[in-house]
């Protein structure tokens, strides 16, 4: 029985870290570290962060937007987080019950909630009676 050759030779892409496959050494550099690191990856990270805030590339956007992104996401974050901390304190209190004020502030509080979790995943309908 005659052996098969190797299927392929192996190749210094093969000898790699996945993160530097593909990348010429041109674009590599030495950070102060010591580590090996992409010299594009600032960019790469802003893209990455742009994309979770919902920037599109397509659409174009410069950095200040995505900053601009990030706080907003975060300040919606911080009013979930608030509201939600209100709710447990006032349940905790034995007030969640109390009167049509309380209701209100739970529904309104409710309804806050959805809105910047629908707005965070890009749902920009979220407030309509059908979402």
């Amino acid at each position: 029985m005659a052996r098969q050759p190797p299927p392929d030779p192996i190749t210094e892409q093969d000898l790699r870290m996945p993160e530097f496959r593909g990348v010429n050494i041109a674009d590599l550099e030495r950070r102060e570290d010591g580590t090996i690191a992409r010299k594009d990856r600032w960019e790469q990270g802003i893209r990455t962060i742009a994309g979770i805030v919902g920037l599109s590339a397509r659409s174009g956007f410069e950095v200040a937007d995505v900053v601009a992104a990030v706080r907003e996401h975060d300040s919606k974050r911080r009013i979930v987080n608030y509201i939600k901390a209100a709710e447990a304190a006032a349940r905790a209190r034995g007030e969640s019950a109390r009167g049509r004020a309380q209701h209100d502030l739970a529904s309104m509080s409710a309804l806050a909630i959805t809105l910047i979790e629908g707005i965070e995943r890009g749902d920009h309908n979220a407030h309509s009676k059908d979402a």
